[in-house]
């Protein structure tokens, strides 16, 4: 049988395309270069040969095998017959119940549809209000900017808190800040405003924790300085605080570090270095003083010092006795005459310690901090090389 169709192969290829085939029957049998007309009547006979030959082909298969064929023919439709009837009730109900799953169909993909516009436009409403919210906060940070009173403690208070509030909604809403109106109130007041309020905390932090008087005077005024600072910015809040220490360990330091060389100066430069010890004291007193939720500013401030938890009277004490320790260390080692005098001094040097030390708190939990400062002038016990 194969044999009998192999001029016909290609009409049985799943790939077989017809256009394509009369293209190629066209070519191949026009390769007469020399003219210029296109022979249509020679595929055309071609494809009428084959025709008629394949009808013969059928015909002496039908009268060489009736019987067969016929029989085929039979099962065939048996079969057909068969299929229809034992498969039809099973369509019939699968298309019913097809039909009856398009009416739950079609209102459950409605359903979804409008779901979807409406948490579209639910959510756009959100973004609305939230962006309501924002311009209302701006506003108000303007009118507070705008007013011709001078800034002061308690506008500094109502700013921070209203940063504060800008900065939790936007956290809240991260797509705030793709709104254009957003973008502009964010260049042209929110950060210029909020650079002049932290500006104007530390500065006025700075100057009012300069000294123990000024603090004494300016107790409140403080308090409110800090709560202002710690409502604006955790972070900000801690740096200034640590700023402030530093400030007065290095006045100290360079105070201790002149007496090296003048030994009879030191009580002096140890009482300076006690009054701005005291002065850190006090701060951390206001710090522990104001709580926070459950806890208070104290703890929120040693939470943010890193790699240790030190609280700022800890770390002035650490840092003066460290850094006036590398600089005596070193004359020390040095000898001559500057040696031998800071030999010589040593008792005097750690009794002044002992002495001013009593008065850098008005607790009595000072031991800790006066045997920093004696560890500091432990080299004094060793003997010069």
């Amino acid at each position: 049988m194969s044999e009998d169709l192999e001029d016909f192969e290609v009409f049985l290829e799943n790939e077989f395309n017809a256009q394509r085939f009369g293209n190629d029957l066209i070519k191949a049998t026009n390769t007469d270069d020399s003219t210029a007309e296109l022979d249509i009547d020679t595929p055309i006979k071609k494809i009428n040969y084959d025709i008629g030959e394949i009808d013969t082909r059928i015909e002496k298969l039908i009268n060489d095998n009736p019987l067969q064929i016929l029989d085929q023919i039979s099962r065939t439709k048996a079969s057909r017959t068969t299929v229809r009837d034992g498969l039809k009730p099973s369509l019939d109900y699968l298309d019913m119940s097809y039909k009856r799953l398009q009416e739950v169909l079609e209102p459950y993909e409605k359903a979804q549809k409008l779901q979807n516009v409406l948490s579209k436009v639910h959510q756009t409403s959100i973004l609305l209000r939230d962006a309501l919210i924002y311009i209302h906060l701006v506003n108000s940070i303007k009118v507070i900017n705008e007013s011709n009173q001078q800034l002061n403690s308690q506008m500094a208070l109502e700013l921070a808190s209203l940063h504060s509030q800008l900065e939790s909604g936007i956290n809240q809403s991260a797509n705030l800040k793709s709104l254009r109106l957003i973008k502009k109130f964010d260049i042209d007041v929110v950060g210029p405003s909020s650079k002049e309020l932290l500006n104007y905390l530390s500065t006025e932090l700075n100057r009012v924790c300069s000294d123990t008087n000024n603090l004494n005077a300016n107790r409140e005024n403080v308090v409110v300085l800090l709560k202002a600072l710690h409502s604006f910015s955790l972070q900000e809040f801690a740096n200034t605080v640590h700023r402030i220490v530093l400030s007065h360990v290095q006045a100290s330091v360079q105070a201790l570090i002149k007496t090296i060389n003048f030994v009879k100066n030191f009580p002096p430069a140890m009482e300076i270095a006690v009054k701005r010890g005291y002065t850190i004291s006090f701060v951390q007193s206001l710090l522990r003083d104001i709580k926070s939720d459950n806890t208070n500013f104290l703890n929120e401030y040693t939470s943010q010092m890193k790699p240790k938890p030190l609280t700022p009277r800890e770390f002035y004490w650490k840092q003066v006795a460290t850094s006036f320790k590398k600089d005596l260390d070193i004359s020390y080692k040095r000898g001559g005459p500057v040696g031998k005098a800071l030999q010589r001094s040593r008792e005097f040097i750690e009794q002044t310690i002992r002495k001013t030390m009593v008065n850098s708190t008005d607790n009595a939990d000072y031991e800790a901090d006066m045997q920093t400062m004696l560890n500091s002038v432990s080299v004094l016990s060793t003997e010069m090389h």
